[in-house]
């Protein structure tokens, strides 16, 4: 999976865990303390999940970050070796 698919993934869990949140404010004003209670529940697993996604995108930045560095340092020209006689500007 790649980095757009990932962050898109985590874009869904962001707007889910900002739903619940809202409906846990909404169970808490009107008093109903055991939705409330499952609900504070769901953001945790949320919470979780979140992180796990952010740790999974990091990764794969850093994964792609390497490779392009081993690409510009295959990509860079090999040192140009003097030889006697031979001037270059």
């Amino acid at each position: 999976m790649g980095i757009k698919e990932l962050g898109m993934e985590l874009d869904s869990l962001l707007t889910e865990r900002a739903e619940i949140n809202n409906d846990l404010a909404l169970a808490k004003n009107a008093g109903r303390l055991t939705v409330a209670l499952h609900l504070r529940e769901s953001l945790c697993h949320y919470d979780r999940w979140i992180r796990d996604k952010r740790d999974e995108i990091a990764q794969l930045e850093a994964v792609v970050e390497e490779r392009v560095a081993d690409a510009m340092d295959a990509l860079r020209p090999f040192p140009l070796v003097q030889q006697p006689g031979l001037h270059l500007p």
